[in-house]
């Protein structure tokens, strides 16, 4: 059956009927050992993938929510970006990338412009942050002071670059669509 097939009990009864092969190791139970490290590596996986689509979908649920609600648009916002940075609490950039990509692009086809502070600043931020702070912080061969200053630095040039892009997004935008709505 089905059930039986993913249990222990399954690998080890068809490890005992095949040939150990000495690549894993030298004993029938060491490989047997093996096979369950391997299902828990799958399992591992599997629970990031499906951290990353929960964390998606409360994402999007958020961005959609803060698109048709006239107020507290940037605490809605804040809280996308919290649950994209889900996945980054097990240590997978991976997995929160594909949170935020998701995210960003099912939030754009539900609310078109109106998620694009959440897709250039809030969740881009969250992965930017977690890189910094937990990957390069860490890094042993440099000084500690300079890893705080090019942190700063590259934040700082970061908010700045994202506030910049949706001043040109809106002047792009927003101003023609203010001139041809009142015949300016």
């Amino acid at each position: 059956t089905a059930a039986l097939r993913t249990t222990a009990a399954w690998t080890m009864r068809t490890r005992a009927a095949t040939p150990v092969r000495p690549l894993y190791a030298a004993t029938a139970a060491a490989s047997a050992w093996a096979e369950i490290l391997s299902l828990a590596v799958d399992m591992k996986r599997s629970y990031v993938i499906a951290l990353s689509a929960v964390s998606c979908a409360l994402a999007v649920i958020a961005v959609v929510v803060q698109g048709y609600l006239p107020t507290m648009r940037i605490a809605v916002n804040v809280i996308a970006a919290l649950c994209v940075a889900l996945p980054l609490t097990k240590d997978s950039f991976a997995g929160a990338l594909l949170a935020y990509v998701c995210a960003s692009l099912i939030g754009f086809f539900t609310v078109n412009l109106q998620a694009l502070p959440f897709i250039m600043m809030f969740g881009a931020y969250a992965l930017v942050a977690w890189l910094l702070d937990f990957r390069f912080y860490r890094l042993r061969k440099l000084n500690k002071w300079f890893k705080i200053a090019v942190i700063t630095v590259v934040k700082i040039g970061f908010l700045f670059l994202m506030f910049w892009a949706c001043l040109q997004l809106m002047q792009t935008f927003v101003a023609d669509w203010i001139l041809n709505e009142y015949d300016w």
